[in-house]
């Protein structure tokens, strides 16, 4: 069963166009009159009178009875809102280190970026102690002068440090808890409850199903671990159910021999949900060419994560996809609305991936041994 994918925000994104055009000299008096608007933003005429409306409310636009919309702010064509603007892409990895999403998500903002004369440029950063974050993000800002910030895989107190300065910041991942920055998300906490239902309608028993997460206070991780505990919660105990939870290193040091471990403890698992897509990989090979499981008739492996190079896997992974290029369009999109003065504040943005059936998952069939 495919997740159900929840629907954009249609008024926001066309508020944020008709600001852009505004800013961008295309609109200097008038806004056209409500029918051609509609059909040159793609939208219905009530999504368009909402985002309308918003606009008047912040200041953009007056409605006159018998003239339309008034343009109250000023742009030109020249001079956008965009130009000159310079936004950081802060990682805690350098770019040539990161996964492939975002080296995509980079590549491809920046390639959308530089027609309107903004530029983008990766900065990486990673602290430990809250001290050293504190300190180590405010020289940072001080010296990278952005104009806005996108914050990629960034912890809770990085979060927390942007959450607190002038400049704007958006998330792309999940938000920690408390933390009302704008974010444009995948939704992993639906696609971890999916996998485990997929595993429990497959014949595996609840307490034989174990989670594999980087062990990291990042608010992806947290919302797969709830909704892993949520799932299986009407089978077994929470404090069970937080057990069948194995938490690794970031740099995978000590992932096999953690999960060799597993393995052979009793009661082994005969299902694996694995949250990143290289740990996946590296959980594979030991599986199939070391320790000679047959996948699924002996252990069935799920990935929460999808890359490039898993299309060639064998066997073939079962593993959750989304669209990068929606996704950076729905960043995009974003970051026009706050570089263009438009609050959106605590508005969150999910991403549904997609379940892709491969060989690692299928009905259990237990051999004599297991």
């Amino acid at each position: 069963m495919r997740p159900v994918a929840r629907q954009p925000n249609l008024p926001a994104m066309a508020k944020a166009r008709i600001a852009e055009g505004i800013m961008g000299g295309e609109w200097k008096d008038r806004l056209p009159s409500e029918r051609p608007l509609a059909e040159l933003l793609k939208v219905s005429r009530p999504t368009l009178r909402i985002a309308l409306r918003q606009l008047e409310k912040d200041g953009w636009l007056k409605c006159e009875k018998r003239s339309g919309w008034r343009v109250l702010r000023k742009g030109s064509a020249r001079d956008t809102h965009m130009a000159t603007k310079t936004i950081a892409f802060l990682s805690p990895h350098p770019l040539s280190n990161l996964p492939s999403a975002g080296i995509f998500l980079f590549g491809d903002l920046g390639a959308r970026l530089a027609p309107l004369g903004a530029s983008m440029h990766s900065v990486h950063w990673q602290g430990t102690s809250k001290p050293r974050v504190k300190r180590g993000l405010a020289k940072l800002y001080q010296e990278t002068q952005a104009d806005a910030w996108l914050l990629f895989r960034a912890s809770a107190e990085t979060q927390r440090f942007f959450s607190q300065q002038n400049r704007p910041a958006l998330i792309i991942g999940n938000p920690a808890q408390e933390i009302t920055l704008p974010a444009v998300q995948v939704d992993v906490g639906a696609v971890a409850h999916h996998a485990v239902t997929a595993l429990l309608r497959h014949g595996h028993a609840p307490d034989r199903i174990r989670l594999i997460i980087p062990q990291s206070d990042l608010g992806g991780h947290t919302f797969v671990a709830r909704s892993f505990v949520r799932a299986l919660a009407p089978h077994v105990s929470g404090e069970k159910v937080e057990q069948q939870i194995l938490r690794h290193r970031e740099d995978h040091l000590h992932l096999i021999d953690d999960v060799h471990k597993v393995l052979e403890a009793p009661n082994r698992p005969t299902g694996l949900i694995v949250l990143r897509a290289s740990a996946t990989m590296d959980i594979l090979g030991h599986l199939t060419y070391h320790l000679h499981f047959r996948l699924p008739d002996e252990l069935s492996l799920v990935s929460l994560d999808d890359a490039p190079f898993m299309a060639l896997s064998v066997p073939a992974i079962t593993r959750y996809h989304y669209d990068y290029n929606r996704y950076s369009t729905k960043i995009f999109d974003q970051l026009c609305k706050v570089l263009s003065g438009i609050t959106i504040e605590q508005e969150h943005l999910p991403i549904t991936p997609e379940m892709i059936s491969g060989e690692t998952v299928g009905k259990y069939r237990p051999s004599a041994s297991s």
